[in-house]
């Protein structure tokens, strides 16, 4: 099995484990928290609740609120069909989540403030079908970084604030 494929099942396995943490939680998020008081698609409780909402412009968000904001674990497919599983924080994604967009790629990692921050692994659709693994800031590529092309090969860089300054080692 090539690099590419391996870390390829890799990435698709890890993908896998998150969005059943994230189902796992949603499901005791439902049970343990009450449902919350909403009045046309506007949640009214600062307290801690579970609901659906779809807002005016075509996004449904399903998970826990504070607050009237969403909080905790929740799914949101946006109008564009772009999709987020994971951590919310004060109305924004924040912790651990998957990102997939509408057209295939996905990012699975970290957000801080509603921004991709920290470590990551995106993963980009055929024909590019390369995976990059590594840091993030503010949405760019940040740090040191592995990048695995569908032809095998790849490499391991560093970026600053999303421009790549060089590679660090290269392998086939």
């Amino acid at each position: 099995m090539s690099n590419i494929s391996l870390l390829k099942n890799l990435t698709f396995f890890v993908v896998i484990l998150l969005n059943i943490f994230v189902f796992i939680d949603e499901v005791k998020a439902k049970s343990k928290l009450p449902k919350c008081k909403v009045q046309n698609t506007e949640i009214i409780t600062t307290k801690s609740c579970y609901a659906k909402i779809t807002s005016s412009n075509g996004a449904v968000y399903d998970g826990e609120w504070k607050n009237s904001c969403p909080h905790g674990q929740g799914k949101i497919l946006y109008d564009n069909g772009d999709i987020y599983i994971g951590e919310f924080k004060d109305c924004t994604q924040h912790g651990q989540g998957t990102l997939t967009h509408n057209d295939g790629v996905e990012y699975v990692g970290d957000f801080k403030n509603g921004k991709k921050t920290g470590q990551a692994i995106i993963t980009y659709p055929d024909p590019d079908g390369m995976i990059y693994e590594g840091g993030m800031k503010d949405g760019r590529y940040h740090g040191k970084g592995t990048v695995t092309y569908s032809d095998g090969v790849s490499g391991v860089g560093i970026w600053d604030n999303g421009e790549f300054k060089g590679w660090e080692k290269r392998l086939k």
